[in-house]
């Protein structure tokens, strides 16, 4: 029976330490179990206290290692893709609220349910194809103004030599001030527009392009919008390849090209790789 009391009691303390004691409250035991408990309390707030403040000496020493790093760094490279467009607000790959905001017409007429989708679908209509293409220009690109995950990006490279690596389209970083030349996109960008008949490797200027084609608005670019290439008339389109890798075209081999120069340049130096 003291066994069952006792069990009960010492529960009723620790698992409820503010509530008084049921059954045995005011008795000389809980009055003892109370203050076991309230000692208890008190030496864990303690520890995690101390806890909390190792975790903060940690990471001031984390970050003041992070900043020495920075500082020192020669050449910074920076491997910005998918995860630096989520930082920024923009997931292509799911229909969250920025999706249903920007492209919700599409989502309820045309059943899309990602940017991605919208990108690499096979439209039966080219009008509205390059609707959905002006879209994702005028909303992630002509329409971009930098993060604070950009902004910090810029601040870490400050007046360095950089090179950014990317598989990002959306043109973000150039847009930001950062040097197109000192980026490689690997799946091509929506800054540029090419012959669709490949008669050259030449790269044409998208801006006014998808201008023109977003001040219309809607989800169809009238016809007389649409623009050909000036050699032989076949159809521009966004200079975008995801096997851009496998078959370079020339502003590929130059960037690269560059890219292997800034680290033979580096050789033996500080080189920053974020």
């Amino acid at each position: 029976m003291l066994d069952d009391t006792l069990r009960d009691a010492g529960e009723e303390v620790w698992l409820r330490v503010e509530q008084p004691i049921v059954g045995i409250h005011g008795s000389p035991l809980a009055e003892c179990l109370g203050l076991l408990a309230a000692e208890r309390r008190v030496c864990l707030e303690r520890l995690v206290d101390d806890l909390i403040k190792q975790l903060i000496l940690v990471h001031i020493v984390q970050m003041e290692r992070t900043k020495e790093v920075v500082r020192e760094a020669d050449l910074v490279l920076a491997d910005a893709s998918n995860g630096f467009d989520m930082a920024e607000g923009l997931n292509i790959f799911r229909p969250d609220r920025h999706f249903m905001e920007a492209y919700g017409d599409f989502a309820q007429e045309r059943g899309i349910s990602s940017v991605l989708e919208g990108l690499a679908r096979p439209w039966e209509d080219e009008q509205e194809r390059w609707g959905f293409l002006a879209r994702f220009a005028k909303t992630e690109w002509l329409g971009y103004e930098p993060s604070r995950a950009m902004q910090s990006l810029q601040k870490i490279i400050g007046t360095r030599p950089y090179f950014i690596l990317t598989c990002n389209i959306d043109g973000r970083f150039a847009r930001a001030g950062l040097d197109e030349k000192q980026a490689l996109e690997t799946e091509g960008t929506i800054q540029e527009l090419s012959c669709s008949a490949g008669c050259s490797e030449e790269r044409i200027d998208a801006e006014p392009v998808f201008a023109g084609m977003a001040k219309a608005g809607g989800m169809k670019v009238p016809e007389e919008l649409l623009s050909t290439c000036k050699r032989c008339g076949a159809p521009l389109v966004p200079a975008l390849d995801e096997r851009r890798v496998l078959h370079p075209d020339l502003a590929f081999k130059e960037r690269t090209a560059r890219f292997s120069e800034l680290l033979r340049e580096a050789k033996g130096k500080n080189v920053l790789v974020l």
